[in-house]
């Protein structure tokens, strides 16, 4: 092999590893998913999230959550069914049957408190916590922290990665 053969081979190998590296950082951040459709209940979950230290992404569209659902390894989705519309209600309901499904996230569903049968339905799915009248008392920090210990021990802890980007 010649010298340039050889050189060639490193730098490929070396921008083959470094790939690799990126890809696996990205699937080990904490990544909290807030599927809402009011504003204000999305900035509630997503400081909540945020100060326990998970990545957000946060998403009204019930297709977009499935598709970044697919695409990304979630370790934990808050879903407000509490504010959803009639529309909307029955589309995020899909996207949690169908999460739950894939027992990979910690799911986490906000129902009306006045809905037995939301908190029954949540639980027949196996979703990891079901909140009833979550509102701006509501200790969601204190939830989202938890979720992450829970992952953290069935996942495994998120290696840090610092001094390393795409």
């Amino acid at each position: 092999m010649s010298s340039m053969s050889a050189s060639l081979a490193r730098t490929a190998m070396a921008v083959q590893d470094h790939a690799t590296l990126v890809r696996s950082t990205r699937a080990d951040l904490m990544l909290c998913m807030v599927v809402s459709s009011d504003h204000y209940r999305t900035r509630l979950f997503d400081r909540a999230a945020e100060e326990q230290g998970w990545d957000t992404i946060l998403i009204v569209d019930p297709e977009e959550a499935v598709q970044i659902a697919t695409r990304e390894r979630l370790r934990l989705a808050i879903v407000d069914l509490q504010s959803a519309t009639p529309s909307t209600g029955a589309a995020y309901r899909r996207f949690v049957e169908w999460l739950s499904k894939k027992r990979q996230s910690l799911v986490i569903v906000c129902g009306n408190e006045d809905d037995p049968t939301g908190e029954i339905w949540s639980r027949q799915l196996g979703v990891w916590m079901y909140l009833p009248g979550v509102d701006d008392q509501t200790d969601i920090a204190l939830v989202c922290g938890e979720a992450r210990n829970v992952s953290e021990k069935l996942l495994g802890p998120v290696a840090r990665t610092s001094g390393i980007s795409a």
